[in-house]
């Protein structure tokens, strides 16, 4: 007989982290529509190469990259659906981290971060979970020591010797990574 406990509720039993990467669905999202107004985002034009923005610009309307952004508008994903899981995972308990699966279509490195705590913080998750989940969460995931109180050898050796699986729940099909310190 199956459980019927909810699975984020496993989730934070087992201690699972939770990574909804809601900029990767916006990303292509916009760019199977053709839209390219992520690329106009301050942080972006400070970060990314005049030939990185011109060549994704250039992709976004060509018709060489039609059937492909035409195959992205019907993959199953949805910002609602993703939004929607977030917050059930946060109010199960779930330890939330922040990533971004940077170097998708208009998911660029530095920037998504910001971008995605917005996201976050828009589908009602509190400022300071999501800057939480960017910081501290992260880091503790990638078994980063902790700035504060140094962690002994020992337990840090205990944390990183089993993988840390992340579940992202932003289309409709689960994929499940892990990541081993």
């Amino acid at each position: 007989m199956r459980s019927r406990t909810r699975p984020s509720r496993k989730w934070r039993r087992r201690g699972i982290a939770f990574d909804p990467t809601l900029s990767v669905v916006e990303g292509f999202t916009d760019f199977s529509k053709g839209k390219t107004d992520l690329l106009k985002r301050s942080l972006v034009q400070q970060v990314a190469t005049k030939e990185l923005l011109t060549g994704t610009e250039h992709a976004a309307a060509s018709d060489e990259m039609k059937s492909f952004r035409e195959g992205l508008g019907r993959y199953p994903m949805s910002m609602d659906l993703g939004g929607r899981n977030l917050l059930k995972a946060w109010r199960a308990g779930v330890l939330l981290v922040t990533g971004s699966d940077a170097g998708n279509f208009l998911v660029f490195h530095g920037p998504t971060v910001q971008r995605e705590i917005e996201l976050w913080v828009a589908a009602g998750i509190p400022p300071e979970v999501a800057l939480q989940a960017a910081t501290s969460n992260a880091a503790e995931t990638a078994c980063a020591p902790a700035t504060a109180s140094a962690r002994s050898k020992r337990e840090k050796r205990r944390r990183c010797s089993s993988s840390t699986a992340i579940r992202c729940r932003t289309s409709a099909r689960s994929l499940r990574f892990r990541s081993c310190c």
